[in-house]
């Protein structure tokens, strides 16, 4: 019985979907726009990006973005074991894992932006 009790907070206690990859990136060209300004991308030259999934060969997961990224937050994805993460929505995200190419682009009703950056795995 102890031993099931253990084996129970091991598996509970530990991380199971900790399976992340971190890239680093440096971006290639951004430009935003809403209804007062226009950004560039001299602040946001690079940019570390954590790619989070389940386990190592699940097609699904989380992209997370370092603070210094332009559009800083969460991305779901899928399309992993096809070499191409996709996200759909109103932040899109194409990411080629094989060439390390990401275009990204997010808009709302008051703001537009887009960037692409070239990316290596560490």
């Amino acid at each position: 019985m102890r031993i099931i009790i253990a084996v129970f907070f091991i598996l509970t206690a530990t991380q199971i979907n900790a399976f992340t990859e971190t890239f680093y990136c440096l971006i290639q060209n951004f430009a935003g726009a809403d209804e007062n300004k226009v950004h560039n991308y001299s602040n946001f030259n690079r940019f570390t990006m954590n790619v989070e999934r389940e386990n190592n060969s699940s097609d699904f997961g989380r992209l997370k973005f370092s603070n210094t990224h332009p559009m800083n937050f969460n991305v779901d994805f899928y399309g992993y074991n096809d070499g191409l993460i996709v996200s759909e929505g109103s932040m899109s995200l194409v990411f080629y894992l094989q060439t390390g190419q990401l275009f990204q682009s997010f808009t709302t009703l008051k703001h537009a932006s887009a960037l692409s950056a070239k990316c290596k795995k560490s």
